[in-house]
């Protein structure tokens, strides 16, 4: 199994159940014939949650957008990789906006709810 059909589809869905909005953010790049589309930059977490109502005001209160990073639980991530999405977590979090990463679906709803 991977992490995408273990973790990241489902608690995309569990966490639209709530009511809120959640999203799977995919990056790199694809081809698309002789072009390549870009998408989400390097390091950019796996779903971008917006709880019920969400506006933003100090992190961690209810309702602040929260970026969520899935991992396989005895997953290996590469040392680029890890400095990027600590360069991520640091950017969406000056922003006010809370960063988690988890390893299963129920803690990526305890997380982010």
């Amino acid at each position: 199994m991977s992490e995408t059909s273990e973790i990241t589809g489902p608690l995309i869905k569990a966490l639209n159940q709530t009511g809120g909005w959640a999203e799977r953010m995919n990056c790199g790049k694809v081809k698309r014939g002789k072009h390549y589309i870009m998408l989400h930059g390097e390091g950019t977490a796996d779903i971008l949650f917006f709880p019920r109502h969400c506006y933003v005001r100090i992190a961690g209160l209810p309702g602040t957008p929260v970026w969520i990073e899935t991992k396989q639980p005895k997953g290996h991530t590469n040392p680029e990789q890890v400095e990027a999405q600590a360069r991520f977590k640091a950017k969406v979090e000056d922003l006010g906006h809370r960063y988690v990463r988890v390893t299963t679906v129920q803690e990526g709803l305890e997380a982010a709810l």
